[in-house]
């Protein structure tokens, strides 16, 4: 049977290292086949988030008796790779199972990683659109791991920002968040733009091992800016989504009730019985153009329309091609009556009686 050999440290090479990719050499005692990232989880005493007994591996690369698992540190911790005890399906070409999961040289390396925090991205949390006549501003802030030492001078107005105070001042009032969240909650004072910066340097912010913050633009790219002014007037008008069937239930049925949900691509209003008919091609009780819906529920976007058969046939749902009333909430008709998603699902009715 073949054995476990070793697993050590391949790169970086050191065992303190501020790389959060870790690759690890694993030996066998001869050619094996069967190894995949499940095989492989961390220690117990391994200290990074995922904790032990759970794999970090992000791919496997190798073949015959030596495979570089590459695993993927998201924090600051030590990290040490196990072959799980069972359950790994490994085995030598002529299908002998390994035996062992603790390699027999002893060689068993552990990472000790040390990661310096990251921004990430600067994004508007609420509101969530960027035109606004709100006067209260928040931001979302998201740093790569757990952070300390956020406050409300670590933030200011960006170059090329027109609202008051002006660039390079700091608007914030107040902060909530923490670990690796944070909510900046900003007051605009007059119309014009809002785009918040992290001060560049005299933050403060570093994470749990006291590694200092090490960027200030996030890594993302996503840096959002408010625009504050008159209201933007909503011209765009509603459109039919899709016609399914109730929680995609099965399309053969033996029930005489149906349930058809109904998705508009924004919140509208107006949705009614009488709005849904039976399309040409529907063979069931009361044929084409004529409506055999007895209840509507739901709002906003999405309807539940329930329709009531009394013989075996197909029953595909349409909306009316007009006098439907249906209109967003700034008064937009509905503009399609076919289903944009191209959804338009059928029932056929079977049953016996």
């Amino acid at each position: 049977a073949p054995t476990l050999a070793s697993i050590e440290r391949s790169s970086p090479p050191s065992a303190t290292t501020d790389s959060q990719t870790l690759v690890y050499k694993v030996t066998f005692s001869e050619d094996v086949t069967g190894v995949d990232t499940a095989d492989f989880v961390l220690s117990p005493g391994s200290t990074e988030g995922a904790g032990s007994g759970t794999s970090p591996v992000a791919g496997i690369t190798g073949s015959g008796s030596v495979y570089d698992v590459t695993a993927r540190a998201s924090q600051d911790g030590t990290y040490n790779l196990v072959l799980v005890s069972s359950g790994h399906g490994i085995a030598d070409t002529a299908s002998n199972p390994l035996t062992n999961t603790v390699p027999t040289t002893g060689t068993d390396h552990t990472y000790t990683v040390s990661i310096a925090p990251t921004l990430a991205s600067i994004e508007r949390h609420r509101p969530t659109a960027e035109n606004t006549d709100e006067l209260l501003l928040v931001y979302k802030v998201t740093f790569s791991e757990k952070v300390r030492g956020v406050d409300k001078t670590d933030f200011v107005l960006s170059p090329g920002s027109t609202g008051g105070p002006g660039s390079g001042t700091s608007p914030v009032v107040a902060i909530a968040g923490s670990g690796s969240v944070y909510r900046v909650k900003v007051v605009a004072f007059q119309d014009g733009t809002y785009n918040l910066d992290l001060a560049s340097s005299g933050h403060g912010i570093a994470d749990t091992a006291s590694h200092p913050l090490t960027n200030t633009v996030p890594t993302t790219g996503t840096d959002h800016t408010y625009t504050i002014g008159t209201p933007a007037i909503d011209s765009t008008a509603p459109a039919l989504a899709s016609i399914e069937r109730y929680h995609l239930t099965d399309k053969s049925t033996d029930k005489w009730v149906l349930i058809y949900t109904v998705t508009f691509s924004e919140s509208v209003t107006g949705v009614d019985m009488t709005d849904f008919v039976l399309s040409p091609g529907s063979t069931g009780r009361a044929g084409d153009g004529t409506s055999t819906v007895v209840l509507v529920a739901g709002s906003g976007r999405v309807y539940d329309l329930l329709v009531r058969v009394s013989q075996n046939g197909t029953y595909n749902l349409d909306l009316v091609s007009s006098g439907h009333g249906i209109a967003d909430t700034a008064s937009n008709p509905l503009t399609n009556t076919v289903p944009t998603a191209g959804t338009d699902h059928t029932y056929t009715v079977e049953r016996v009686d």
